[in-house]
């Protein structure tokens, strides 16, 4: 009996603290743990920030982030705890770190954003000079969709892993590998790319290993839509700073001008992100000088072997040697423009030459001249009888922004106690920027960039062009406008800037020309003004801010050269360029130039979308007749009308092509007639027989029907006095 009332007993004693020890588990309650922030936003400084932790169990606290430190890193469960995270000083990029503060059941995250003394590192723009990040390239191929992009881009990054070295390729002479960015995990697939100078790797040279920096250039796409990697025809640009060329040296330089003209590497990076659809759809450069020595002459390449054609086509590099990069120079004509004629000079391997003309991407993948470029010199000889760029650009005023801000003056109209500018010189890479985006905050501000005063007192006419980049707008023709004053700031009136970026890269884009005919005479001062909200907060860069005298083209036989034209031009997209959209052939609409204005009939301006700076003419499987007629007489009396075409796609389909010259604007009194021959691209001069004040000016142009629309394109039209 007695031990039967013990066991009942130690039974009842188990029961009683089984009972304690659940009650006093259910006292903890739920696990939970609170933080006091969970965003911080530091300075690149050294910084030391106190919060509380309060969890209902024991936690502790982790992080990847080598320049984060919290103390303590672990406390007890019912306690709020004071703690302290310091960041190191950072004098890279702006980064972002997480500590993340754990009881098991629960945990809260800290995010600090913390800006670096080079500021926000840029994904790149996918071109030789400014390649994409990995991060960037991987944002790019998340606007194709399902598509490949239509131009091979530049990608930079670090090899993370080898699935395919050069050497275990075999006869193929490619590799496969991924790529990552320093610090990063996300991987971009190099597939099958060919090595150096985009040929197959030979036994001795060297094979890539992981931890390699590698910049590749191919086309990309996305996949089975989960693998973002290259596509067909890529190759190793560079590794380890070595490119085809044997070292690093191989650098773009040059501006484009005859003063600072493009090197090869520098030509093949200005047509870099120029796109390509087909032999009638590319993109081009402006008219540009490229200056290198010829490397290899084509099979049957000499001006010689040309023959009646009088053209020529050759390789250059910057050194003659085949190495480093090489610049395709295609079917260009003579000195001055000209055809070639037997006992002229040849070209040799070796020669010294500087190229004149527009360049394009072809078929996305070969840097080469577009057609219209020819020889500008061959060993230090020009002959200067103008056509192109040949004559005298007089320039009112410019500055590139290459070393500072130059006599530029800032006014910030608002500006947040949390910034200390909105326009900056940025001297790593030669332009001006504003921004109102710091501490992952869009901030709302105002802020003016002026420049000195300009004279025109003596100027017949003045242009106005620059180049810019900008992202991250809310609209662009808002965020980023454009005003001029004649009487030092009292007044100011909106100047339309025809050509904004889309936003989609970090490459610049020229404004398009932009007509001062209003201010000749007078005394100006421009204004680049930057908006910005809590909701948009973009990124504007702007460098090569130039006013000059005159649009220039070229006078005589298409394409050749009469020197520089001064006088009334019509460029494109015009002032008038917001209220005259259009997508058909078939529409007839206004364009404005300072205080004239021309109807155009039968000519298509795409709206002005994908960065048409010019507009085309001729229908699909339809007859059409184009024009442009001016809807004012003309004072002076115009000696010529010089057009410039960019496409000529059939010139078999253009039955015609006249100007018009009349004293009133229904074109029936005191008529004159100028028929011209259209074969190619370049200028088309119509020389009035009797130039006549006071008169109205129409082109037109008659064409059959074509495989497609868009038979001629015209970028440019200048009346001569």
């Amino acid at each position: 009996m007695k031990l039967r009332h013990l066991f009942v007993s130690i039974l009842a004693a188990a029961g009683l603290l089984m009972t304690s020890c659940q009650e006093k588990e259910k006292d903890l309650g739920l696990p939970e743990i609170k933080i006091t922030q969970n965003e911080l936003a530091l300075d690149q400084n050294v910084n030391s920030v106190n919060l509380n932790v309060y969890a209902t169990r024991n936690w502790t606290v982790s992080t990847a982030a080598d320049w984060i430190s919290v103390n303590p890193s672990k406390g007890s469960a019912y306690q709020e705890t004071a703690v302290t995270v310091t960041v190191l000083e950072n004098a890279g990029y702006n980064r972002v770190g997480t500590v993340k503060f754990d009881i098991g059941y629960d945990s809260k995250t800290l995010t600090i954003n913390q800006t670096g003394a080079q500021g926000e590192k840029s994904e790149g723009s996918g071109t030789m000079t400014d390649p994409y990040t990995v991060a960037g390239v991987l944002a790019f191929i998340q606007t194709l969709g399902t598509e490949t992009s239509e131009n091979a881009v530049y990608i930079k990054g670090k090899i993370a892993a080898i699935t395919l070295t050069y050497e275990a390729s075999g006869t193929y002479g490619n590799a496969r590998f991924t790529m990552v960015d320093e610090g990063s995990t996300e991987a971009f697939t190099a597939y099958n790319v060919l090595y150096l100078g985009n040929k197959k790797w030979s036994a001795g040279q060297t094979d890539i290993k992981e931890g390699d920096e590698v910049i590749v250039c191919s086309k990309v796409f996305n996949y089975g839509g989960k693998t973002p990697e290259t596509a067909t025809g890529g190759y190793l640009y560079s590794l380890n700073g070595e490119t085809a060329g044997g070292g690093s040296g191989d650098e773009a330089k040059g501006t484009g001008t005859l003063d600072d003209p493009y090197n090869p590497a520098g030509a093949a990076a200005a047509v870099a992100s120029l796109t390509w659809t087909s032999t009638t759809e590319y993109q081009t450069t402006d008219e540009v000088y490229v200056k290198g020595k010829i490397s290899k002459i084509a099979d049957k390449g000499t001006y010689t072997d040309g023959g009646t054609y009088g053209n020529a086509t050759f390789y250059i590099t910057e050194t003659g040697e085949s190495t480093g990069t090489e610049f395709y120079v295609y079917r260009i004509l003579y000195l001055g423009n000209k055809k070639y004629e037997s006992g002229q000079t040849d070209i040799k391997v070796g020669d010294e030459v500087i190229i004149y003309g527009k360049l394009m991407n072809y078929r996305g993948n070969t840097p080469e001249t577009a057609s219209g470029a020819y020889l500008y010199s061959l060993n230090g000889v020009t002959e200067n009888t103008g056509g192109g760029g040949g004559g005298t650009d007089e320039t009112y005023f410019t500055e590139t922004f290459e070393t500072s801000q130059g006599n530029f003056t800032i006014d910030n109209k608002t500006m947040p106690t949390e910034l200390t500018y909105v326009w900056k010189h940025d001297a790593t890479n030669k332009y001006m920027k504003a921004s109102a985006f710091a501490n992952s905050t869009n901030y709302a501000t105002e802020s003016w960039l002026i420049s000195p005063e300009i004279d025109l007192t003596s100027a017949p006419t003045a242009f106005l062009s620059f180049d810019h980049v900008m992202r991250y707008f809310g609209t662009a023709n808002q965020d980023g406008t454009l005003k001029v004053t004649i009487d030092n700031g009292a007044n100011w009136a909106d100047v339309t800037i025809p050509t904004y970026p889309d936003g989609s890269s970090w490459t610049f884009v020229s404004s398009g020309e932009i007509s001062l005919a209003s201010y000749v005479g007078k005394k100006i001062k421009l204004a680049f003004i930057y908006k910005s909200s809590t909701d948009a907060a973009a990124t504007w860069e702007i460098k090569n801010v130039k006013v000059y005298k005159t649009s220039t083209a070229g006078g005589g036989d298409q394409g050749g050269g009469g020197g520089t034209v001064t006088g009334i031009t019509l460029s494109f997209p015009d002032e008038n360029n917001a209220n005259n959209q259009v997508s058909a052939y078939t529409a007839t609409w206004s364009a404005k130039i300072g205080s004239n204005s021309w109807t155009i009939a039968n000519f298509n301006n795409n709206k002005w979308g994908n960065n048409w700076n010019y507009i085309r003419g001729g229908r699909k499987n339809e007859a059409s007749i184009a024009t442009i007629a001016t809807d004012q007489a003309f004072a002076s009396a115009i000696k010529k009308v010089v057009v410039t075409l960019s496409k000529v796609a059939d010139a078999s389909k253009i039955n015609s092509a006249k100007l018009i010259v009349a004293s009133d604007s229904g074109f029936t009194q005191n008529v004159q007639e100028v028929v011209a021959t259209i074969t190619t691209t370049g200028d088309v001069t119509y020389t009035v027989t009797t130039p006549t004040a006071n008169c109205f000016y129409k082109l037109v142009y008659d064409m059959s029907g074509y495989s497609a629309n868009g038979i001629i394109e015209i970028t440019k039209v200048v009346y001569a006095e």
